[in-house]
């Protein structure tokens, strides 16, 4: 597998291990759109009751720049298999958005990745 998928599959897998251990989330979704300047993740899900306290530190983590040095390590640095780290899933992603509609608990977020 070249180290393009292999970043790829480490942000889907990361991402539902967060919505679904941090968030509690359930009847999540995953599309992945291909077009040539990369791919983008969108995650959806109904989160639950009380999870929107864990909204800014997943906004801030995923908002940190993308670090390409540290794709390579990223099985290291995380422990391996577990809970990823929020900051090293943003250090893999170009851009984020986290939308939360409180009334119904549905959590959105959208990943860019950039080739």
């Amino acid at each position: 597998m070249n180290a393009e998928r292999a970043a790829r599959l480490r942000i889907a897998e990361g991402m539902l291990h967060l919505l679904v251990e941090d968030f509690r989330c359930r009847n999540i979704s995953l599309s992945m759109e291909e077009d040539p300047q990369g791919i983008i993740f969108r995650f959806e899900g109904t989160a639950a009751p009380g999870s929107e306290r864990r909204l800014p530190p997943l906004r801030q983590w995923l908002a940190l720049p993308r670090r390409r040095e540290m794709e390579a390590s990223y099985g290291v640095l995380s422990g391996g298999e577990g809970a990823p780290d929020m900051a090293l899933l943003g250090m893999m992603v170009d851009d984020a958005r986290v939308e939360y509609a409180a009334e119904n608990n549905r959590l959105l977020v959208e990943l860019r990745r950039l080739i």
